[in-house]
């Protein structure tokens, strides 16, 4: 799942279901391969409000249409894989 304001340039991939932290490290890690850099959402534990585990990512405004298609087609093809 992906949430965030439409007009913010900040979004965070969410894993629903169990193993989240494994899952989105793997993704991480296999996006890594494929010449992403993705980073993860870390909070510090004595923090009053947690949010739940997630891939923070920042969309840049020098991005092509092409270029986010592409990445969203790549970040499907891993999840799915």
């Amino acid at each position: 799942m992906i949430n965030g304001d439409i007009l913010s340039p900040l979004q965070h991939i969410y894993y629903e279901g169990c193993n989240a932290d494994q899952k989105l490290n793997a993704l991480v890690k296999k996006m890594r391969k494929r010449g992403y850099l993705l980073a993860r959402a870390f909070y510090h534990a004595d923090e009053s409000f947690t949010p739940k585990s997630s891939i923070r990512l920042a969309i840049q405004s020098e991005m092509s249409y092409d270029e986010l298609m592409t990445f969203v087609a790549t970040v499907r093809e891993e999840i799915f894989n």
